[in-house]
Formats: structure tokens, sequence, C-alpha cells
């Protein structure tokens, strides 16, 4: 199950230089894709839309922003798990957690075993839709079976 995981891609996105430079050390085991902006990353992903997770800021330099992007990515692929890092807190911080069940969220500055543990969790999820997809897939194509 291991290799599996690691296999699958995981998209980070960050315009912080600093920030991506923290992905590429902490998600060195990983099948990792990198992108500094939003529409690098739509492009990216539409080249790898087997991508597991997606890690993105919510602001960036670029016009269009981390929760614009998961609108974009769950288009093209609804099982991909995203993870949201933000400098955003209180109320704003409290929204983005409640988007959607397939987003978490991390606060900036971000911590190592945090990010870690919420990446695991994320591809546990994705997992788990992958089934949920496919059972729903098999009730709509034999509706009778079941």
């Amino acid at each position: 199950m291991e290799k599996v995981i690691k296999d699958l891609p995981v998209l980070a996105v960050d315009d912080e230089e600093s920030i991506i430079r923290l992905y590429k050390h902490v998600l060195k085991d990983y099948n990792l894709l990198l992108a500094q902006s939003a529409e690098q990353a739509l492009d990216v992903f539409k080249q790898h839309t087997d991508t597991a997770v997606v890690i993105t800021d919510v602001v960036m330099e670029e016009e269009t922003s981390g929760i614009d992007l998961i609108e974009q990515i769950e288009a093209l692929n609804p099982v991909t798990q995203f993870i949201i890092i933000s400098g955003l807190h209180g109320k704003n911080s409290i929204a983005l957690q409640t988007v959607k069940g397939s987003v978490s969220s991390l606060p900036k500055p971000v911590e190592v075993a945090h990010l870690e543990m919420a990446v695991r969790a994320a591809y546990i999820r994705y997992f788990d839709y992958c089934l949920l997809y496919d059972i729903l897939s098999a009730i709509a194509k034999y509706p009778k079976v079941f």
C-alpha cells in the first residue's frame, strides 16, 4: 500500500519559493509535481489527471486563487483530495475548513509533522472516494441488481 500511495502524484502549488523548497524536502519520497501559480498547476494537473492530492495556497499573486483551482480540478477529477495552506486565521480559517469534505487545511507557517499527517490522511480519503465512486457507478449501471 505504501508504494501505491507514493506512486500516485501529489501536486504542490505555492507562489513562495521558500514553501516550494519545503515541499521538495518534506515530500521527497512522493511522486511530487510542483507549480508556482494556480494557472500552472491546472496545466500540470491536466497532464497528470491521476493526481491524488493537491496542496495549494489560498492567496497567490496570480488572479486565480487556491479555491478557484480546487473548483477547476474537481470538475476534471472529483476524487482528487485537497490540502489548503493559508495564512488566514479566525473566521476565514473556519470557512476554509468547511468548504468540502475533500478539503483539509493547515495554517502558515506549515509545521512539517502536520503536513506529513495531512498528506497521508488525504491519500486515505482519496482511496475512500475512489471506492465510493466505483460503487456508485456500479449502482447506476446496474440499478436492478441493487
